[in-house]
């Protein structure tokens, strides 16, 4: 017996502990034993595979949430299927469960959980939002339960949260505005509390990203983020990019180790963002950006960059922004792309591109066009 039961949560004592007794335990990707067994360099590689046979039965007393649709007259393995091949598409990162045919996917900032139950006559399948915007989870719940349903959806490669519509900010004033909004995020960034440093991360980001932000907001935080020494923005996202390990004075409980991993990948998106920003507005003013020693000397960016897409089958999402970066680099300046090459990126590119193909439509496709910038002449 399936009940819909939308409003009277407090009606039914037992809610919460059926609700409990659903969820599935499942390995994580930013955890302490993930990032602790990465960095003893022990592979643990995305799947792109769901293999189900058998399913577990419904609950005879069972909740149904709005993210739960019933499929008759489909084998379980075909739903399956479906659903990899739409998280493929949206280049979500999956870990599957065969045999308790369940998965976790992560896309972006958001995991989501699915789990698949046996019926009478029919599939069962039950996706629960992790962690992450309930925009995001949203959206791609919607997208996957269209997918096992077997209906042909057209989806865009990112469901991430909707960038919002702002219009240009009057010419006067601006230049006091977006002082005033950095040194905000600044201030953010200085506190020990892990929530504002995570919440100042998020900010830069929105700032430099297209449609988030006025194109003279955008440009003047990418330069802060790239050059600017008055706040420890630079100083911050530059450490985080660098240094992959977690650092000794993070303690290895999965809170700290999850905020470490999310406060890089931030990083990340962050430094593709002011490149991308910069690069539009004048290129020459970029190659003069990245062509200092801390860009091009040994342990520098470039060359941390190179190394972060060797893990993309651990870390696809950072691999992807880490690629993206290099993309916009190499065509840059013909003396950064042949630092590029002499690093061995062409092999390094290679492998990112089968994994990308393979579980990271978004990885496979820059590392496509990163590959062709370096195949060109210098």
């Amino acid at each position: 017996m399936i009940i819909d039961h939308k409003n009277n949560r407090k009606s039914l004592g037992i809610k919460r502990s059926l609700e409990d007794s659903l969820l599935v335990d499942k390995p994580r990707y930013y955890n302490d034993n993930y990032y602790l067994s990465k960095r003893k360099k022990q592979k643990r590689e995305m799947t792109s595979a769901w293999n189900v046979s058998e399913l577990p039965t419904i609950p005879d007393l069972y909740i149904k949430l709005k993210t739960t649709c019933a499929i008759f007259d489909d084998s379980p393995k075909t739903v399956a299927d479906r659903i990899v091949e739409c998280a493929k598409v949206m280049s979500a990162v999956g870990l599957y469960d065969d045999e308790k045919a369940a998965a976790t996917l992560r896309i972006d900032d958001m995991e989501l959980c699915i789990q698949l139950f046996k019926a009478i006559n029919c599939v069962v399948v039950e996706i629960r939002r992790k962690n992450g915007s309930s925009i995001s989870f949203h959206k791609a719940a919607r997208a996957l339960i269209n997918s096992a349903k077997g209906k042909t959806i057209v989806i865009s490669a990112s469901v991430g949260p909707p960038s919002p519509t702002r219009p240009l900010k009057r010419k006067r004033k601006e230049d006091e505005t977006a002082t005033n909004t950095v040194e905000r995020v600044d201030s953010l960034l200085r506190k020990d509390r892990v929530d504002a440093n995570l919440l100042g991360m998020e900010s830069l980001v929105h700032l430099t990203t297209s449609g988030s932000s006025s194109d003279e907001m955008a440009l003047f935080t990418a330069n802060v983020v790239m050059t600017c020494t008055n706040y420890v923005i630079k100083d911050k996202v530059f450490s985080l990019i660098k240094n992959s390990d977690v650092p000794k004075d993070v303690d290895t409980n999965v809170d700290d180790v999850s905020f470490y991993g999310k406060m890089r990948n931030r990083a990340l998106a962050l430094l593709s963002n002011s490149l991308e920003v910069i690069s539009n507005s004048s290129k020459s003013s970029l190659e003069s950006k990245v062509s200092t020693e801390e860009w091009i000397k040994n342990g520098g960016i470039v060359s941390t960059l190179v190394e972060e897409l060797k893990n993309a089958e651990t870390s696809p999402q950072e691999a992807y922004l880490a690629a993206k970066c290099l993309k916009i680099i190499v065509e840059t300046s013909n003396d950064l792309k042949s630092h590029v090459i002499d690093l061995e990126a062409l092999d390094i590119v290679r492998h990112s591109q089968k994994v990308g193909h393979c579980i990271h439509n978004l990885l496979g496709s820059i590392s496509d066009d990163l590959l062709d910038s370096l195949a060109k002449p210098c």
